[in-house]
């Protein structure tokens, strides 16, 4: 009897667990996207208006 209980309660507990960590997963990708959104955010703001990208290391700007 007791094993019984204790596996539906694991029966039930299980998938809330599998919901919490997907949860967990997506609020930290939302916290990644917002940190890159502020750290673009601060770079077009210190180099006036211009976006980061390719060429931009102030290297010589040898292209292939």
């Amino acid at each position: 009897m007791v094993v019984a209980i204790i596996a539906l309660l694991l029966g039930v507990l299980i998938p809330a667990l599998t919901a919490a960590r997907e949860v967990a997963r997506t609020s930290v990708c939302l916290a990644h996207l917002r940190q890159y959104g502020l750290g673009m955010s601060q770079y077009t703001v210190e180099w006036n208006g211009w976006l980061p990208g390719p060429y931009t290391s102030g290297s010589a700007g040898t292209r292939y």
